[in-house]
């Protein structure tokens, strides 16, 4: 059975310090390291514990104690699907476990905070390359807040970075809105991405998820009766933050998402309906007589290079489709 990947949430930490008695900083003006390294390590092991224990049980309101963002909308998704298609409980999905997992902390002011972790994992390997990691990024919004992962991505042991560290040993995060001297900031990665689907222009590399994605749809052509559409759709940055780090090479590695929607649409009358398959229809609102549309959310694991480095584009690392819903009219 394939493993099920957990993912990870960015973080934030208070700090407690001594002037004329007593001082919390609370991270909105003063840059603060996200967490401490033991406060991560026992962030991380709470959410697989706890993320384990969600899926084995089909428990929504447990899993949306430890998630959030793209990967919480896709495993919410997933358990509600796990739920119609195995009400008995008979296919839990493998636990996963984690070892060897290395914390990157950047300091920041402002919210939300994060880190990102870089860990080993039951999941499958790839055979190509050997061993795969995984990356999690942990956040949260407020000091009030736990942590909740946001992200996750398994990625080639090869492909993961070496990350830029400031004098402290932090990671040198890109915020948001800031290009830090790449070819994208963080916050446009979702529209950039979207506005290449639809057009093919774009600083994005050849690969499955760029070029072959959009031959693929090519290949997809009206036939009689029966037409797929696409509609891509930039996510918004409030509820669906982006998170990149510096690597030593001066570019970044970004988790993003966007969102999809693909209908399938036929002729009424014609003695056919839109094939629904079973992941679909777990979810699927209404009746699928003349068309379906599914949503997808995805996220991304990508690097971005520094405008020097522009001809390299911005690589795909990794990228997740978990279907989300389903209408069928």
């Amino acid at each position: 059975m394939k493993t099920r990947v957990l993912a990870a949430a960015v973080s934030t930490v208070v700090l407690t310090g001594t002037l004329s008695g007593c001082m919390t900083v609370h991270g909105q003006n003063a840059v603060v390291p996200a967490t401490t390294e033991a406060e991560a390590q026992k962030v991380l092991d709470g959410y697989v514990s706890t993320a384990n224990k969600a899926l084995a049980q089909h428990d929504l309101k447990l899993n949306a104690t430890v998630e959030r963002g793209a990967l919480g909308e896709g495993s919410q998704a997933y358990i509600r699907t796990l739920r119609a298609l195995d009400p008995e409980r008979k296919q839990t999905p493998q636990p996963v476990k984690v070892k060897d997992s290395k914390f990157h902390i950047p300091q920041q002011a402002g919210w939300p905070k994060f880190f990102v972790v870089d860990t080993a994992s039951n999941v499958e390997q790839n055979a190509d390359s050997g061993e795969n990691r995984l990356l999690l990024a942990f956040t949260r919004q407020s000091v009030d807040e736990r942590w909740k992962a946001s992200y996750q991505a398994v990625v080639a042991a090869g492909d993961v970075p070496e990350f830029a560290e400031d004098e402290d040993g932090h990671a040198d995060d890109v915020p948001m809105n800031e290009d830090g001297g790449l070819i994208t900031a963080p916050g446009e990665l979702s529209k950039a991405y979207t506005s290449y689907l639809g057009s093919g222009k774009g600083d994005f590399a050849d690969g499955p998820q760029t070029t072959g994605k959009r031959e693929k749809r090519a290949k997809v052509k009206p036939r009689k009766g029966a037409r797929t559409e696409f509609a891509d759709l930039a996510a918004n940055n409030k509820i669906y933050a982006p998170f990149a780090l510096r690597t030593k090479s001066g570019d970044a590695l970004a988790f993003f998402t966007m969102h999809q929607h693909t209908k399938q649409t036929v002729a009424p009358n014609i003695g056919i309906r839109p094939p629904v398959r079973p992941g679909a229809k777990a979810l699927l609102e209404g009746e699928a007589k003349v068309s379906l549309t599914e949503v997808f959310v995805l996220q991304q694991l990508v690097r971005v290079p520094t405008v020097e480095n522009k001809s390299n584009g911005i690589v795909f690392l990794a990228q997740t489709a978990q279907r989300t819903a389903a209408k069928g009219e």
